[in-house]
């Protein structure tokens, strides 16, 4: 399991609080336990759980299957499933409401290129984008485990984890040994938003990698988002760079 923890979350300020949903009587530790199994030559998964007494139980299954491999190509499938339980105390009627949410992931990468499309489906919890320490699980756990490269995978779109939404996406890495290039492009389709109705993300960058330690990277984003409810002026672009060196 990929757990977001890049995050360090003050229990007592206001803005943790309020972003995050987390009440005086949260319990500061965090329980886990995870497996790493393979099953076979073409499978393996990932069992795990995660509990934060009075906040949140969080129990996953990670999958990959590789259907077929040779020594050009290989294709598969990947499946993030996760089920969450509300336990904070809540103003909202979510306390206590389990969520099922889950990504299924075709893939299919020959010598330098890589092809994924996707799907991901949250369930009816407003808390599905909590907690900080599970932040966007399936950007995460796409991207860590040998995606586009430096490429995130539709990471600024402003309803990921939003209750009944629906997400499709697709992209394409190109790899050499030094760089590699990629595109993403995703839709979001949110079942109950009064300020959203889609929000489609494009995004385009690269990364060069000078030693085993440095690299530097960049991408374009845009948001494009359709109008709902009179709301306008959705619509974003960004720019990032960096700049990276491990120790």
């Amino acid at each position: 399991a990929y757990y977001f923890n890049d995050y360090v979350v003050d229990y007592t300020g206001v803005d943790d609080a309020d972003q995050w949903g987390y009440d005086d009587d949260v319990d500061d530790v965090i329980y886990f336990a995870e497996l790493n199994l393979q099953l076979c030559d073409k499978v393996k998964m990932n069992p795990y759980a995660y509990y934060q007494d009075k906040y949140v139980g969080w129990y996953g299954l990670d999958t990959q299957i590789v259907f077929n491999k040779t020594a050009t190509y290989e294709y598969g499938t990947k499946v993030f499933t996760y089920y969450m339980d509300a336990l904070e105390d809540s103003t909202t009627d979510d306390e206590g409401r389990g969520s099922f949410n889950y990504s299924i992931n075709p893939f299919y990468h020959r010598e330098r290129w890589k092809f994924d499309v996707g799907y991901s489906e949250f369930g009816d919890n407003s808390k599905n984008n909590r907690p900080a320490w599970g932040y966007r699980y399936f950007t995460n756990v796409l991207y860590h485990d040998g995606g586009v490269g430096d490429i995130e995978i539709i990471d600024y779109n402003p309803l990921y984890g939003t209750k009944g939404t629906d997400v499709y996406f697709g992209r394409v890495g190109y790899h050499e040994e030094k760089w590699v290039l990629g595109m993403t492009a995703g839709l979001y389709t949110p079942e109950d938003n009064d300020t959203y109705h889609n929000i489609w993300e494009f995004q385009f960058g690269g990364s060069y990698l000078f030693t085993e330690n440095f690299n530097i990277g960049g991408r374009l984003v845009n948001l494009t988002a359709e109008e709902r409810g009179g709301v306008t002026n959705q619509d974003a672009n960004y720019l990032e760079a960096w700049v990276t060196y491990i120790f």
